[in-house]
């Protein structure tokens, strides 16, 4: 539970690939949502097992969803991996007859259109690369690193992530097993809209990326950032801004326009 309100519909924000939810904390604090947040979290931060495919664990995060709210129409919304975690279990819905009025991926696309820009070779180094990047945020850069250099990889992480290294290993299992989960993964089609949040440096085309998969349409609005900032403290209000405006019903075509005026104001491009 990220907020203090407790009365009306959910909105249900779904992890990175890290597993925890500390990073929507500048938004949570710049929006005026008037509505519970709720984070969902790995459990294997908290000793639990990295298990099953995506689309298995989507399933084990929309049980638990439904414990807190059992019916729908459901809020949800999820930053990069968090957003196809949010996709499928709005899919999974879909599927036991509920629906999805409200689902916002922010600068979330399926894995294999990411490659198309980005290739990786996933092994152990350079999952730990890109596992550096995102723990630091920033780059981190080591040239020529092979299997027999992964436990030195790792405790230069640690220092200077400034943790212990046993720590820093149980960070990057989790990291590793949500982002092999995520290069699995091929989003299966969904009738409900769909509004994706992207950063402006993506090189993607981000309804092309989803519009196979979304049948109801893929609206975008694009945010000053990179992918790593999106969420930043200086981000954070015109995140927060999208949110109240995707997430409140609109009652007139004047509201609308406001809303829109407002966005502008704080250089967040698209909606309509």
């Amino acid at each position: 539970w990220l907020n203090n309100i407790d009365r009306g519909s959910p909105l249900f924000l779904l992890h990175p690939v890290g597993g925890g939810v500390s990073c929507y904390r500048h938004v949570i604090a710049s929006t005026k949502l008037a509505r519970p947040v709720y984070g969902i979290q790995s459990p294997m931060l908290f000793g639990g097992a990295g298990q099953g495919s995506l689309e298995e664990l989507a399933a084990r995060y929309m049980a638990k969803i439904r414990t807190i709210q059992p019916t729908g129409p459901y809020s949800l919304a999820g930053w990069s991996i968090g957003g196809l975690l949010a996709f499928e279990i709005a899919r999974q819905l879909e599927g036991v007859g509920e629906c999805t009025d409200h689902l916002l991926l922010i600068d979330s696309y399926p894995m294999k259109t990411w490659r198309q820009y980005e290739p990786r070779d996933l092994n152990d180094s350079t999952e730990l690369l890109a596992f550096a990047h995102d723990l630091l945020g920033g780059d981190f850069v080591k040239a020529g690193c092979s299997a027999e250099c992964n436990d030195q990889l790792i405790a230069e992480i640690a220092e200077k992530g400034g943790i212990e290294v046993a720590q820093c290993q149980r960070l990057f299992d989790v990291f590793r097993y949500h982002l092999r989960i995520a290069q699995s993964y091929t989003p299966r089609p969904i009738s409900g809209p769909v509004v994706v949040l992207q950063a402006s440096e993506s090189l993607l085309d981000a309804e092309a990326a989803w519009s196979a998969a979304v049948s109801g349409g893929v609206r975008v609005r694009r945010i000053e950032s990179e992918h790593y900032t999106i969420l930043n403290a200086d981000n954070a209000p015109a995140v927060a801004a999208v949110l109240e405006a995707e997430f409140t019903a609109v009652h007139s075509e004047l509201e609308l326009a406001a809303r829109e005026q407002y966005l502008l104001a704080l250089g967040v491009e698209g909606g309509g």
